[in-house]
This record gives structure tokens, C-alpha cells and sequence, in this order.
């Protein structure tokens, strides 16, 4: 990943309530219900609004229900920051220039160990909860001597951040250090970094 990136990912969730509504029955028999004449006023309508002074058909009222789907869309969005600088006991390290919305520009010697640090946020919108998706993410770093491909290191997957290599058993005070090699020519040292297992209602982001 570069320095920043942001993805994100939306989903739709129904929910129904049920919608109380009132039915008009005419008992006149020309809609499919008996001809029932009101006699006292015994019928729903005047009882309503009061007793007719003449003859007439039953009107009664009935409550039914329905449901009423209503779609709510929710969201996340997950932002990523990687920082590669040298490890704490780097004696060469010199930083040569910074640039915040980009990366730091240090320079130290072939062989010393670099850290690389994930940190990740998440910003959830409509109904999003904690429940929607994954905040223990698995962070994948490859690194140019490998040309990004053969080798590769998984950092801890841990709720708290950053996101760090794991221990390196080769190091004297098992920091969580990569050893760049003797080798590798003077130029830029970039590692890249693959952030994974991001998972909501809607896949992976």
C-alpha cells in the first residue's frame, strides 16, 4: 500500500414494521358480501357518527395490518497508513527530508534493521456497528530483495496499534526489525505492504 490509502464498502439492510389500516365493509350485496340491512343502529358507522333516521345496509369497519420495508445503508470506510523507518538502534539513521502526505526519506547502511508499522482506522456510517465487520486485519509486507514476490513477512494481527512485524529471532534484542542485506545498492529501500481480511456483509474490502 502507499503511505495512505482508503477503501471502503456499503450495504443495505431491510427491516419491516407492520402498518395498521382500516378496511371500509359495505354489506349492501352487490360487493361480494350479504345484503345486511342496520337495524337500531347497530352498525359500525352508526355508532361512529351517530344513528341514521332511515333504513340502510351495514358499513362496518375493520383493522388490518400490512408491512411497511424500509432499506437502511450502511457503510465503512477503512484507512490505512504504513510507515517503514529504521529500527531504534540504528546507528547510521539520518533523516534527510519529510514530507506528511507522503513518507519520510531516511538514509542509513546496508544490513541494519527497518521497522514497518500498519496503523488502520474505521468510519462507519448509517447503521454500521463493530458487528459489521473485522478490526483484526492481517498485514502482509514484501520487500524489494525478493523483488516483492518469493519471501514475505505476516505482522502480528493484533487489535492494537500499529501493526508491527513480529519479533525477529535474529536479533540481538529480538526487536521487530527486518535486516536489510549487505548487498543491496544505494538507491530507495520500499517495502510494500498488502493490508487483508477487512470483512463486512459485502466481501472482503
Amino acid at each position: 500500500m502507499p503511505k495512505y490509502t482508503t477503501q471502503s464498502a456499503s450495504w443495505g439492510v431491510w427491516t419491516c414494521t407492520k402498518r395498521p389500516f382500516e378496511v371500509t365493509l359495505n354489506y349492501n350485496g352487490y360487493n361480494g358480501l350479504p345484503a345486511v340491512v342496520c337495524k337500531n343502529g347497530g352498525c359500525d358507522y352508526c355508532k361512529r357518527y351517530g344513528q341514521l333516521p332511515y333504513e340502510h345496509y351495514c358499513i362496518e369497519y375493520q383493522t388490518k395490518t400490512d408491512w411497511v420495508y424500509t432499506q437502511v445503508t450502511s457503510g465503512i470506510t477503512v484507512t490505512s497508513e504504513m510507515d517503514l523507518k529504521p529500527d531504534s538502534l540504528v546507528p547510521t539513521a539520518e533523516l534527510k527530508w519529510y514530507t506528511p502526505t507522503y513518507e519520510n526519506a531516511w538514509e542509513i547502511g546496508s544490513g541494519y534493521g527497518v521497522n514497518v508499522e500498519v496503523t488502520t482506522n474505521y468510519f462507519k456510517s448509517g447503521n454500521c456497528t463493530s458487528n459489521d465487520y473485522t478490526t483484526t486485519p492481517y498485514v502482509i509486507a514484501y520487500f524489494p530483495e525478493f523483488n516483492y514476490m518469493t519471501y514475505n513477512r505476516l505482522l502480528d494481527r493484533a487489535t492494537n496499534y500499529p501493526i508491527r512485524l513480529k519479533a525477529n529471532k535474529w536479533s540481538q534484542y529480538e526487536h521487530r526489525v527486518h535486516f536489510t542485506p549487505l548487498w543491496y545498492p544505494d538507491g530507495i529501500y520500499r517495502v510494500k505492504t498488502q493490508l487483508l481480511s477487512v470483512w463486512t456483509p459485502v466481501g472482503e474490502i
